[in-house]
C-alpha cells in the first residue's frame, strides 16, 4: 500500500471515528457511570442466563414448570447444583438485577429486591419441603453441604 494512501485511510478513519465517540460516549462522568453500569448489568444479566440455561439442562427430566420431586429422576446435586441447592433462581434473580442496573432502573431494581428475590426464596422453602419428603437422609446431607441460593453465604 502506497503511503498516500495510507496516510489517505488513517485521516479518514479519525474523524469517523472521533465523531461516533461524541455522539455517543462524551466522556463525561455521568456518561461514564452510565456506561459503567450498561456494561455491568449486562454482563451480571448474561451471567445469570447462563446459569439458567446450564441449570435446566443439568436437570434434565426431573426439571418441571411445579415443583415436584421422583425418585425415578433422582436427586441431581451436580454441576451448578454442586454449589447451591437452586441455582435457577440465582440466575433468574441475577437476570432481573442486571437488567435493571443495565437500564438504570431503580424502580425495577426496588421491585427485583422486595418482589422477585423473596418470592424465590418462598418457593425455594416449599421445595425443600417436598425434596426432604421424597428424598429424605440424601436431602438432609445434602443441604447440609451446600447453601440454599447464593454459594458459601445462604
Amino acid at each position: 500500500m502506497a503511503a498516500t494512501e495510507h496516510r489517505w485511510r488513517q485521516t479518514s478513519l479519525l474523524p469517523a471515528c472521533s465523531s461516533l465517540r461524541f455522539r455517543f460516549f462524551s466522556g463525561s462522568p455521568a456518561d461514564s457511570t452510565a456506561l459503567l453500569l450498561a456494561l455491568s448489568g449486562s454482563l451480571l444479566a448474561l451471567a445469570g442466563a447462563a446459569l439458567v440455561l446450564r441449570s435446566r439442562a443439568e436437570l434434565g427430566p426431573a426439571w418441571s414448570f411445579v415443583p415436584k420431586a421422583d425418585q425415578d429422576a433422582g436427586l441431581v446435586t451436580t454441576g451448578p447444583y454442586r454449589l447451591v441447592r437452586h441455582p435457577i433462581y440465582l440466575g433468574l434473580a441475577l437476570l432481573a438485577m442486571g437488567e435493571a442496573l443495565a437500564f438504570r432502573s431503580w424502580p425495577a431494581l426496588m421491585i427485583v429486591l422486595s418482589g422477585i428475590v423473596p418470592t424465590f426464596a418462598w418457593r425455594a422453602c416449599a421445595e425443600e419441603k417436598l425434596l426432604s419428603r421424597t428424598f429424605g437422609e440424601r436431602f438432609a446431607v445434602y443441604q447440609r453441604r451446600t447453601k440454599m441460593i447464593i454459594p458459601y453465604l445462604l
